[in-house]
């Protein structure tokens, strides 16, 4: 996501902690999932700060059209109970920006900074 450039870094290190932690909790049955849900319908950014600390204080419109927290709740158990790896509760575009990350970084740069992409 453009502009969200401290956001990115924790999510980034989110893939390489989780990945850690599932190669060294293996041998004590502990299994790791990672789960990345796209938005989610709460107050999140109603209660969020600005960058210069004061209250956000809007329902931003992509999480007012977030999925409902029951159903990113009943995946989160399900993919636990699957022992999945790694879970992506998002749209069809988040998935395109996934892939693009891994395969070809380049490609999501011009992807994400065309018209379409940004709608």
């Amino acid at each position: 996501m453009p502009e969200r450039a401290l956001y990115n870094a924790s999510k980034f290190a989110l893939h390489g902690y989780f990945g850690s932690l599932r190669h060294e909790l293996h041998d004590y049955g502990v299994h790791v999932s990672l789960i990345c849900p796209g938005y989610v319908a709460t107050n999140l950014s109603l209660n969020a700060l600005t960058s210069d600390g004061s209250a956000h204080g809007m329902l931003d419109p992509t999480t007012a059209k977030g999925y409902p927290p029951e159903f990113v709740a009943k995946n989160v158990l399900y993919a636990i109970a699957q022992k999945r790896d790694l879970v992506i509760l998002a749209d069809v575009k988040v998935w395109i920006a996934y892939v693009l990350t891994i395969l070809s970084p380049s490609m999501l740069f011009k992807v994400t900074h065309t018209k379409s992409f940004k709608k």
